[in-house]
């Protein structure tokens, strides 16, 4: 998606899709040049490219946060972000 202030992210905010997918860093949604990246990788954190998990990073911050579960590959699944 390219950037449009009328996009932002404000202070508090929830974004879902459908995902099935196969293979690691996959992107959900991209907006402007990395100003939000919500995309299923390996947590650099964990053991093991198996552990893949939904991964948000703000060049606010310039960090990224790691779900805590694990998205299975091959399966159509839920996933949902919240920021408040």
């Amino acid at each position: 998606v390219p950037h449009s202030e009328s996009i932002n992210l404000g202070a508090t905010f929830t974004m879902e899709a459908w995902v099935k997918y196969s293979g690691v860093n996959v992107t959900i949604l991209d907006k402007g040049d990395y100003d939000f990246l919500w995309m299923l990788n390996s947590d650099p954190l964990s053991s093991g490219l198996n552990t893949l998990k939904m991964g948000f990073y703000t060049k606010n911050t310039g960090a990224w946060s790691y779900s805590t579960g694990i998205v299975p590959q091959n399966t159509w699944t839920h996933v949902a972000i919240t920021l408040n």
